[in-house]
C-alpha cells in the first residue's frame, strides 16, 4: 500500500514535466519599419522572459496554448496567442506619442532618435493603422 502512494506521488510530481514546450520566434517593428530593440516579450504560462535584438528579433520558448506578453513603456501592450500552428510572431508597436515618450524611446534604446524623428514627420499615418 506505501508502494502505490510513493509511485502516485511520483507521478504527480513529474506531470507539469510532460507539458510540452516549444521555442516561437518573432521580429517586432514600429511605423511598419524600424525594428524595436530592448523591448520586454514574456510567455504568460511558461513564466520566461527575454528581449528583442538589435533587430527586433527573439526565440522564447513556451508552452503549448500560451500567450506571448509585449511590453514596452511607450508603446501600446500587446498580447498573441499561440496555437499549434503558430511558430513565427510578427507584430507592429504603436508608438504613443509624446514628447517624455520620444525620450524614452531614444533613451532605452528602443529605437534611434533619427529614425523616431523621421518616422514621427513622414510616417504618422502608418503608426496609427490599428488594423493589424
Amino acid at each position: 500500500m506505501r508502494s502505490i502512494a510513493i509511485v502516485i506521488l511520483c507521478m504527480l510530481l513529474a506531470a507539469p514535466s510532460f507539458a510540452q514546450t516549444r521555442v516561437v520566434k518573432g521580429k517586432l517593428t514600429t511605423f511598419n519599419k524600424y525594428p524595436v530593440e530592448n523591448v520586454e516579450v514574456a510567455s504568460k504560462k511558461a513564466k520566461s522572459t527575454v528581449m528583442t535584438d538589435s533587430l527586433g528579433q527573439f526565440e522564447i520558448v513556451c508552452n503549448e496554448k500560451d500567450v506571448i506578453l509585449i511590453k514596452a513603456k511607450v508603446f501600446q501592450a500587446l498580447s498573441k496567442k499561440v496555437d499549434e500552428d503558430v511558430d513565427f510572431i510578427s507584430a507592429n508597436l504603436i508608438f504613443r506619442d509624446s514628447k517624455k515618450n520620444r525620450e524614452i524611446a531614444t533613451g532605452m534604446g528602443y529605437i534611434s532618435h533619427e529614425a523616431l524623428t523621421f518616422a514621427l514627420a513622414h510616417m504618422a499615418d502608418e503608426n496609427n493603422d490599428f488594423c493589424n
